[in-house]
């Protein structure tokens, strides 16, 4: 058992994690929000609507599974995985971690492992060869974490914000 097993295992006492559904929505949008709001500022009011109706359609396609990490039954952490299939793929398929976040106040207790244990099981129970992630530049805690669970650096990704040149 690896040294993510045993954090996960210890959190499983204190938090559950569960599949969300529409009746989640409104958690889902709040947690992922706020994973938008810390790293970014806060989204304009109609960025934020458009968001919701987006989190909306994938919550209610079925494409996407996120998973709620919840404490007393309040939603406190979030995950959210997709199955990929491309040629391109290192192995042609994948499973896909995004949205990963965790509320301040319930971090460095193990939710994020107990989520991404969770993400490997599922990523494991349907035969997906391997499970990819992205970290923000300068998340030292997710890359420990992603380092501990065996994942190892495979690209970067670089941005370019693009000014309005109208003006």
């Amino acid at each position: 058992m690896g040294r993510v097993d045993v954090v996960a295992e210890r959190a499983r006492r204190r938090y559950a994690v569960r599949a969300a559904d529409l009746d989640d929505l409104e958690a889902v949008c709040r947690l992922v929000l706020s994973s938008v709001e810390e790293l970014d500022g806060a989204p304009e009011p109609d960025i934020a609507e458009s968001m919701q109706a987006a989190l909306a359609e994938e919550l209610g396609s079925g494409a996407t599974l996120f998973l709620l990490a919840t404490c007393a039954a309040e939603p406190c952490g979030i995950v959210a995985l997709n199955l990929l299939e491309h040629p391109f793929l290192e192995r042609g398929s994948a499973a896909a971690v995004s949205k990963l976040w965790v509320e301040p106040r319930h971090r460095r207790t193990g939710v994020a492992a107990l989520l991404l244990a969770e993400c490997v099981r599922w990523a494991r129970e349907r035969g997906a060869p391997q499970l990819l992630g992205s970290i923000a530049t300068g998340n030292e805690r997710a890359a420990s974490l992603a380092a501990a669970l065996g994942m190892r650096p495979k690209m970067n990704t670089w941005q370019l914000e693009m000014e309005d040149r109208d003006g």
